[in-house]
């Protein structure tokens, strides 16, 4: 198994920087958005599991009559 010491590119003096490919910020910004659409769905998937367990916990109590009566406003 190989490691990689060093982080400039074999074969040069890492002199060569300014000819090298720059990933463009678009890229970057959809980077940045997919991070933000998993944080967002992650979310999602926790309020869904909460709302899913409110729900039958609901209907668990109200199968056993232990269940209060919800006031009107």
């Amino acid at each position: 198994m190989q490691r990689y010491a060093a982080a400039k590119a074999g074969g040069t003096d890492g002199s060569d920087h300014g000819y090298r490919m720059v990933i463009e910020t678009r890229y970057k910004r959809l980077a940045t958005l997919r991070k933000s659409i998993k944080n967002c769905f992650a979310v999602q998937a926790a309020l869904v599991a909460i709302f899913a367990a409110d729900q039958a916990l609901s209907a668990f109590l109200k199968e056993k009559g232990l269940a209060q009566k919800k006031k009107a406003f």
